[in-house]
């Protein structure tokens, strides 16, 4: 059985998970936008993971390299997050 069937696109994902959270109408760019924001996001926890491997000595990224680019992330994004009722009505538009 070919796993890339049951493997959902970004672009999907995004979709629903904009549905899921009640929205009903949204610009035909938004979930491009989207895309384009987590995709930058992984890249960015890549790239910092990558940075975290080369500091310890180690040509290749391991899992807590993985883990400590996250945390550093979301503490350093808390303070430049939109509230969520500004993606709604972001969305909305």
């Amino acid at each position: 059985m070919d796993e890339t069937k049951d493997k959902k696109s970004l672009e999907e994902e995004i979709r629903d998970l904009l549905k899921d959270m009640g929205v009903k109408k949204h610009d035909k760019q938004t979930v491009a936008m989207l895309c384009e924001r987590a995709n930058a996001y992984i890249a960015n926890i890549l790239f910092d993971a990558k940075d975290y491997s080369v500091h310890s000595g180690r040509s290749a990224i391991q899992v807590s390299d993985l883990r400590l680019a996250v945390q550093q992330k979301q503490a350093n994004l808390v303070n430049f997050l939109p509230r969520p009722e500004e993606i709604f009505e972001l969305a909305e538009r």
